[in-house]
């Protein structure tokens, strides 16, 4: 499995923000974003702690919603 990392998703975050016209502003929390992008790739006790593609991409959801949600209050 081939995995972005971190420029990359910063990259896609610039080309997104560009198509509606929002600046880049950075990135609040690098500490969350290096979690989201190491976690999923993680392996415990042998097997891949996410081994199935869904479920990679549920776990990053997840953290997307929950700190978007978080930005709001």
């Amino acid at each position: 499995m081939i995995y972005l990392a971190e420029a990359d998703i910063i990259a896609v975050n610039k080309y997104v923000l560009n198509g509606v016209s929002q600046p880049y502003q950075g990135i609040q929390y690098p500490e969350g974003l290096s979690l989201v992008i190491e976690q999923p790739q993680m392996v415990v006790f042998g097997p891949t702690l996410y081994p199935t593609i869904w479920l990679k991409t549920t776990y990053i959801m997840q953290k997307i919603i929950i700190n978007i949600c978080e930005l709001k209050n």
